[in-house]
This record gives structure tokens, C-alpha cells and sequence, in this order.
């Protein structure tokens, strides 16, 4: 959370408290609509957070970063690659449930 009068936004001074979230996700794996919603939860519970009893400011953001999965490392591999090596156990699960 930046203090007030930190700095200016769209041409007029920062009033209130601001905040800046960012958060990266494997790129593919949410709708438009999952991250829209996660974005108006997060801005939600930053304002309950750190809002101290007054409004944020707009000029607070959340962003969600899509990274490819090539990209995107989880215990030493690539989510490709993670995501690769379970395709065979995904498929002979399905090939069980039908």
C-alpha cells in the first residue's frame, strides 16, 4: 500500500491508500470470466485489507499475467512438460470412466 499524496494518477493527485497486486498464472488455464471474478475479489479483500475504513483508490490495480506453460516452471519442469507427463494417466483414466 502506497501513503496518500504518493503520487499522481490520471492528472490529479492520490488522496487515499492505493494497492498493487499481481499475481502470474500458467496462460490457457482460466476463462476470461474466472480472472474478471478473481480480479473483483482480490480488489475486495484488498480494500478490507488495507483500506483502513476508506475507499482505495481506482488507481489500484490487480493484474493477472498469463505466462506459457513453456515458461512456467513447478518443481524443476516446465508446466508443459508436467503437463505432458500426465497425459497418459489422464487418458487411461478416462479410457476407466467410460
Amino acid at each position: 500500500m502506497y501513503p496518500p499524496h504518493a503520487g499522481i494518477s490520471g492528472g490529479s493527485d492520490v488522496q487515499g491508500p492505493t494497492a498493487f497486486l499481481e499475481i502470474s498464472i500458467t496462460a490457457g488455464t482460466n476463462t476470461p470470466q474466472e480472472k474478471a471474478a478473481f480480479i473483483a475479489a482480490a480488489f475486495e479483500e484488498l480494500q478490507r485489507q488495507l483500506g483502513a475504513g476508506q475507499p482505495l483508490e481506482p488507481a489500484s490495480y490487480v493484474i493477472v499475467r498469463e505466462v506459457p506453460a513453456t515458461d512456467w516452471g513447478y518443481g524443476g519442469q516446465t508446466q508443459a512438460a508436467r503437463r505432458q507427463a500426465r497425459a497418459p494417466q489422464l487418458q487411461a483414466k478416462w479410457s476407466n470412466e467410460v
